[in-house]
């Protein structure tokens, strides 16, 4: 023990007091560090282990393609089932005057007119309707064509209040109505 004293006081003597301190403080790091990094260290080989059973499992696993061909097709033939035939536009047209006339909103039937587009097997029309009347009128004309032609979307809604005093308010409402092209089966 003596020996290590005079080691300890001859460094002391060779280092002075800062030097010493600092080799402290080198010690200390060098435990701690010690200290932290063997349980990250268990924590890690426990990761590996557990990222190499999961690819494991990933391997083991059969893959399914999503769809084939047939189920595409077969998909897709559902999916135009779903809308009405071309055959039925004209009920469609009849069934939007009868809201209007339902709500009391005049259809102006010069302004109004029907294109058609042709896209595969879907076909759609858009109707350009202006309106002239309440905001609630209006409100229920689009909630009532919404609810009673689901083949029906709402491409444009415009609405102008041309005068305030009257309460009457001026809208344009763009549907777009789509429909099978397909024969009915």
């Amino acid at each position: 023990m003596t020996k290590l004293a005079f080691y300890l006081r001859s460094a002391q003597y060779r280092m002075g007091s800062l030097g010493v301190l600092g080799l402290l403080f080198l010690l200390t790091a060098a435990l701690i560090y010690a200290g932290l990094s063997r349980p990250q260290l268990k924590q890690l080989q426990a990761s590996e282990v557990t990222l190499s059973q999961a690819k494991q499992q990933r391997k083991q696993i059969q893959v399914t393609p999503i769809a084939t061909t047939t189920q595409a097709t077969v998909n897709a033939a559902s999916y135009l089932q779903q809308f009405p035939n071309v055959n039925h536009k004209d009920d469609a047209l009849k069934t939007i005057i009868a809201i209007a006339e339902n709500n009391k909103l005049p259809l102006e039937t010069g302004t109004y007119n029907t294109v058609t587009k042709e896209a595969g097997q879907v076909v759609f029309y858009e109707i350009n309707l202006p309106l002239k009347g309440s905001y609630p009128q209006i409100k229920q004309f689009v909630a009532s064509t919404m609810n009673a032609l689901p083949n029906a979307a709402l491409s444009t809604f415009h609405l102008q209040q041309t005068n305030t005093e009257a309460n009457l308010i001026e809208a344009e409402v763009v549907l777009t109505l789509y429909f099978s092209k397909a024969a009915i089966k």
